[in-house]
């Protein structure tokens, strides 16, 4: 299968280095609008999980935790890994000068793009889904769904008349859940029948629900599997309580993958060959034939061994003019299909106008 096609089951998708901020926002925001959004917050860790879900898209906050270079060479890495090769990469950052965002633009390979941290959290959510529909993360799924059959948090008690019995849940999403009951039980649950009310208990908190059975059939030889909708009579509560059960709950897998892999002690501020990001200039030019080509040429120059030199940090009177005289667009967004970007005259003016 081409890992790049849109999958069934959309794409995981994960935010590398993040603030607290984000983690407390925009990551919540997404998971409300149905993206399998997750969060890891060692890079050395990064790899070992990633490496479980190749079809996934993956965003670096590259303001912290290395220097641009470090982040350069790190997701460089990834094109030389079969199981990481295949990951979309995008960068967030609200930092990157703008020769340095051209570079990790021109010089690596990010399908998922670049995108600005300074704008309202509503622009960002609404720029990540661009880029995330784009991407087909969600693929052919409308809900993020969790199998937790094994989990004790969250369980179900039936009414019919005077026969109450319990179930366990098989799996959730904010639309519905499928369970496991007695064999027994099957009269009651007939496809199309109104469950007009049943207790939902999530983190021993009880909620009233109503539902339509899906489907019903035999699972083994005293089970029953029962999949059931939830009706619009449900409130806004009760779907809160289950996505932040969910959210909860697979974030509370990615954590534990992580948490038992080895760290990855790579040094990532060496080269491995001697491309470096370069100086912001000392104010902004026209992005034109003669400068891509006076670009590429320092690019290339500094990638010879033996005139290799690490670069000096810009200067903050350098940077503030740049960004004055020529504002890096907001986000930078790719196609779905993994290329790798080449620049254009005609490309290069209209991006920077």
């Amino acid at each position: 299968m081409n890992l790049h096609e849109n999958t069934d089951f959309g794409r995981k998708v994960f935010f590398l280095n993040m603030s607290n901020d984000f983690r407390q926002t925009i990551v919540p925001a997404l998971f409300n609008k149905e993206y399998e959004v997750y969060t890891i917050n060692d890079y050395r860790r990064a790899k070992a999980v990633l490496r479980n879900f190749p079809d996934s898209i993956c965003f670096i906050d590259v303001d912290d935790g290395l220097t641009p270079n470090g982040w350069f060479n790190f997701m460089e890495s990834f094109e030389n890994d079969d199981m990481l090769s295949t990951i979309f990469l995008g960068i967030i950052s609200s930092t990157l000068g703008y020769a340095q965002k051209m570079h990790f633009l021109m010089q690596s390979v990010v399908p998922a793009g670049f995108i600005g941290l300074n704008q309202s959290h509503d622009d960002l959510v609404e720029q990540i889904r661009s880029i995330l529909d784009l991407n087909g993360a969600k693929g052919r799924r409308r809900f993020v769904r969790a199998d937790c059959l094994d989990d004790t948090r969250i369980g179900i008690f039936f009414d019919f008349g005077e026969k109450r019995f319990t179930a366990r849940v098989k799996d959730i999403s904010s639309a519905g859940l499928s369970c496991i009951v007695s064999l027994k039980y099957q009269s009651f649950f007939k496809v199309n029948m109104l469950i007009r009310e049943f207790s939902l208990i999530i983190d021993n908190e009880t909620y009233k629900c109503s539902a339509a059975v899906l489907k019903a059939f035999a699972s083994g030889t005293d089970k029953l599997t029962v999949v059931i909708v939830f009706t619009q009579a449900i409130g806004y509560n009760v779907r809160r309580s289950i996505r932040e059960f969910l959210r909860s709950f697979l974030q509370g897998k990615i954590t534990k993958i992580a948490h038992d892999t080895v760290p990855d002690m790579k040094d990532y501020t060496l080269s491995n060959n001697g491309a470096y990001i370069l100086d912001e200039p000392e104010e902004a030019e026209e992005v034109t034939e003669e400068s891509l080509a006076a670009y590429n040429a320092k690019t290339a120059k500094k990638a010879e061994p033996e005139e290799a030199a690490k670069p000096e940090e810009p200067a903050a009177e350098a940077e503030k003019s740049a960004e004055a005289a020529s504002p890096a667009p907001a986000a930078e967004t790719a196609s779905p299909v993994e290329t790798t970007p080449v620049a254009s005259p005609d490309s290069a003016e209209t991006e920077q106008a």
